[in-house]
Order: C-alpha cells, then structure tokens, then sequence
C-alpha cells in the first residue's frame, strides 16, 4: 500500500469516527469493509490475556525489528 493510500485509508476511518457521511461511493464501499471488521471485533468474547504477553511482545518485536 502507497503512502498516500494509507492516507486515504486514515480519512476514511476518521470520517467514520466522525460520523461524517460517505464522500463518494469508492468511500462508502471502503467504509464498507471497516465496518464488518469493527462489527466482527465487537461479537468477541472479552477476556484477559495470558500472564506475560506484554513482555513476549515486546521481546519478539525487538527480534523482528533486527532483522
């Protein structure tokens, strides 16, 4: 993805937050596909993460980022 493609992808998700209506219909159908997402993420089952993640995040990220 361009960097100005992420840019847009950006506006699209603050205009969403907003509750700013679509653009135009390519923003309509981009919302589209964030929306079914947020949807998705908010049927899950809330639950703690396992004791120690943070750390094992931030070590395995270490390791990928000196790569």
């Amino acid at each position: 993805m361009s960097p100005e493609d992420r840019e847009l992808e950006f506006e699209v998700v603050d205009c969403m937050e907003q509750g700013l209506p679509p653009r135009s219909a390519e923003e309509a159908e981009t919302r589209g596909v964030y929306e079914r997402l947020i949807a998705r993420i908010r049927d899950l089952e809330d639950i703690d993460p396992p004791p120690g993640w943070e750390e094992r995040m931030m070590a395995r990220w270490r390791r990928e980022r000196t790569r």
